[in-house]
């Protein structure tokens, strides 16, 4: 018997009978004295973007950002690739002005509510505006380059600021000025309503 142990053993045997494998005290003695550190499992991000991503979804790819907007019952109308590479800008405005349109007709023009933005993270977005009552987005263009971002972004505010319900007090093109750890970032436009007849005020 190893002298180290001679407590533990003294113990075993006691409630034992006997010691027949000191071995065995030694390993009971380890496990209380030195306890196994706490296993986390790893989550496959790509089957289930919502684990383990602690509110931070600026480094995921475009496929499982799309995931969590459908999750979160965010609406996608942009154009996918390689057809959204293709398009001018002059296509892409049109598109996502005539997408507003289309999103306050569905609302009912005469009491919908709306914002026009740029987002890096539409889900952190949404979780804002849900508190202030929103109920719908829809995402209408996505884009890397943060200067089409920028003046995209004003060129679809300024037609609707004076629109009935619009809720934007800027003209915007600001944009936001984070970037991934990847150095890689998705900009995107999108459109944010709630009726007004509804029984909860909007901010």
């Amino acid at each position: 018997m190893r002298k180290g142990t001679s407590y533990i053993c003294t113990f075993v045997c006691k409630q034992f009978s006997k010691c027949v494998v000191c071995e065995c005290c030694l390993m009971l003695f380890l496990l209380f004295a030195f306890p196994l550190p706490d296993i986390q499992l790893q989550v496959d991000i790509a089957s289930n973007p919502l684990q383990e991503l602690n509110g931070n979804h600026s480094d995921l790819t475009l496929r499982e950002k799309e995931w969590l907007f459908h999750q979160h019952g965010i609406e996608v109308v942009y154009m996918a690739n390689p057809s959204r590479q293709k398009v001018t800008a002059g296509t892409i405005l049109q598109r996502c002005l005539t997408e507003i349109t289309k999103f306050r007709k569905h609302m009912n023009r005469a009491v919908c509510v709306f914002k026009a933005g740029l987002t890096t993270d539409p889900v952190v977005r949404f979780g804002f505006y849900r508190d202030a009552n929103y109920e719908r987005m829809v995402l209408l263009h996505v884009t890397e380059n943060m200067g089409v971002a920028q003046v995209l972004e004003a060129a679809l505010i300024a037609p609707n600021l004076k629109q009935v319900g619009c809720g934007n007090e800027k003209f915007g093109g600001e944009g936001p000025l984070c970037k991934s750890l990847h150095g890689k970032t998705l900009h995107f436009f999108y459109v944010f309503g709630a009726r007004a007849d509804q029984m909860k005020p909007i901010g």
